[in-house]
């Protein structure tokens, strides 16, 4: 998970590069290619660190020009399975939410990044 924390402290520390992935959210113009030709940020980051912008933005975690499809409902899930875990003390595993969500990994990682960005701490990206 160092990449993709890495890639948020790059958008973190360009004025210019949070902007644009602010405005993806809402600009048809500014599209993934966009991002990665731009700021020569890694394409299979690109949908982590939009979670993670989304998050310090508090927009809803489907906020997207074209939502994936079900993500609402995979976040739903996610936040259910979180507050269990965290209710219980129980540890926090990405195989272990997998799991109990019926989801897929990478829709998993983006809910950290998700909750990363609205906490504003980096730690949610770093479960295993």
């Amino acid at each position: 998970m160092l990449s993709t924390i890495q890639e948020i402290n790059k958008i973190n520390d360009d004025k210019q590069i949070y902007k644009d992935f602010v405005n993806s959210h809402s600009e048809k113009t500014i599209t993934t290619k966009f991002l990665v030709s731009k700021h020569k940020i890694g394409k299979h980051y690109i949908r982590r660190c939009k979670a993670y912008i989304r998050g310090k933005q508090k927009l809803p975690y489907s906020h997207e020009t074209f939502p994936q499809p079900q993500s609402s409902a995979s976040f739903e899930k996610f936040k259910k399975e979180i507050d269990r875990l965290i209710s219980s003390g129980e540890q926090i595993v990405v195989n272990r939410i997998v799991k109990a969500t019926d989801t897929d990994h990478e829709t998993i990682r983006c809910c950290l990044c998700y909750y990363a960005g609205l906490y504003n701490d980096l730690d949610w990206i770093k479960f295993k």
